[in-house]
């Protein structure tokens, strides 16, 4: 009697296992924030501002290629945005507590700020580059060359292209990968994002609208 009672608890349990795997699954999408940003029909971006990354339109609003790379998402997912401005000193601590639910903001991908967020693949990459003076530059004067973080330079030659240039003609000498931040643990948010830029990589709509805001400043009079 011992035994039949044992051996039917057992098949019990072998046939509630599976329901029971598939409840926790369900749960765990559940609470996962791509689930909620869906539920609330609303995804909310924290970001710092900065040229031309970020930066105050004319209008009161935001504007710049992460504002567009992050309106382009939301519209992708068929969900609202909501901007959420922070100080970059205190971007990663607002969004481990829920402020905001992914950094859009030129954010560099490394192993010290990979240990406290999940990085999705890069969407962009940034580096150092140089600006020269044209008349000066075969001179080996070292105030002939400057060297700064991209866009500068481009700006700047866009600005005097009769007494700046480019020596490495708009390249970067160092390489720094950007990508989404987001909290740790959100498996199906890291997948979604990681498939939207290689979708966007594809049609070349990030590379086109990188060149717009990085190599151009034809969005000029947008901006206050």
């Amino acid at each position: 009697m011992l035994k039949r009672t044992l051996l039917l608890l057992l098949v019990s349990l072998l046939m509630a296992a599976p329901l029971m795997g598939a409840d926790t699954r369900r749960e765990l999408v559940s609470q996962g924030t791509l689930e909620q940003i869906v539920e609330k029909n609303r995804m909310r971006v924290g970001f710092s501002t900065f040229v031309p990354w970020a930066m105050k339109d004319k209008q009161g609003g935001y504007t710049g290629y992460e504002i567009e790379v992050a309106r382009q998402l939301a519209k992708d997912m068929g969900v609202e945005i909501d901007f959420v401005p922070t100080k970059w000193s205190g971007i990663i601590p607002a969004l481990l507590t829920g402020k905001f639910d992914i950094i859009i903001g030129g954010m560099g991908i490394t192993p010290e700020r990979n240990l406290k967020v999940n990085f999705s693949d890069p969407y962009e990459y940034s580096g150092m580059s140089i600006i020269a003076n044209r008349k000066l530059a075969g001179m080996k004067l070292t105030a002939a060359a400057m060297v700064s973080s991209q866009p500068f330079p481009e700006f700047q030659a866009l600005k005097y292209p009769e007494r700046l240039f480019l020596p490495l003609q708009g390249k970067t000498f160092t390489r720094e990968p950007i990508g989404f931040a987001i909290r740790k643990g959100d498996v199906d948010f890291l997948n979604f994002l990681n498939n939207w830029i290689r979708v966007k990589n594809a049609d070349n709509w990030l590379q086109e609208r990188y060149d717009y805001w990085f190599t151009t400043q034809e969005w000029k009079d947008q901006v206050e």
